[in-house]
């Protein structure tokens, strides 16, 4: 088990959390961060994970998965979820995040759905990382919770799955097409050879 990058889900029933991840996968498949998400379930607590990425995402990816799987869709109630990863310089993050230990998570309170909140050892407040250019980062009055982490023994802990795209449903990346210009250039051609007979 990775302790170095991983969320941690509380909440779901099993079958709850299995079609979340699986959406999950599916709909960031061509990501390549969704190919083997491995679920090791708690030995001593029902319905608690630890979810871990066989490709770790970016830190932006790691913000998107994790506010995925803490909203799995409407005929499922909100996982609990805390997300825990290091933010390295290379990462596309906001400054007052990198070379830190951050923990994301979304916020009951969170109206808009689409924002990961973020805590770091230090910090002196919590800090609202958005998805919107502009909305990347903004620092709240308060602070909702300082940061802690568990000390997770991987012994308490049996891999239950691993999880990867469906083929079938995996979304996927967007084809380059000649578009306008093949068109246009097939038009032209038939025009030249219609009026040369």
């Amino acid at each position: 088990m990775n302790l170095d990058q991983y969320m941690i889900v509380t909440g779901p029933d099993v079958e709850s959390l299995r079609t979340g991840i699986q959406d999950m996968a599916d709909r960031y498949s061509a990501t390549g961060f969704t190919n083997g998400i491995k679920v090791y379930q708690s030995r001593r607590n029902e319905n608690n994970y630890v979810l871990n990425f066989t490709n770790p995402p970016d830190f932006e990816r790691f913000k998107h998965l994790t506010n995925h799987i803490s909203s799995p869709g409407a005929n499922s109630s909100p996982f609990r979820v805390m997300a825990y990863c290091n933010v390295s310089p290379s990462d596309t993050a906001p400054n007052e995040v990198v070379g830190k230990r951050v923990l994301l998570y979304v916020a009951n309170g969170d109206l808009d759905g689409d924002n990961v909140h973020a805590v770091w050892d230090g910090a002196h407040s919590t800090a609202r990382l958005g998805f919107s250019r502009r909305e990347e980062f903004e620092e709240l009055d308060v602070l909702e919770f300082e940061f802690a982490e568990p000390d997770l023994n991987p012994d308490d802990y049996e891999l239950m799955d691993t999880f990867s795209p469906d083929p079938d449903k995996a979304e996927r990346p967007i084809q380059k097409s000649s578009g306008c210009l093949g068109t246009t250039v097939l038009l032209i051609l038939v025009v030249t050879v219609i009026s040369l007979i």
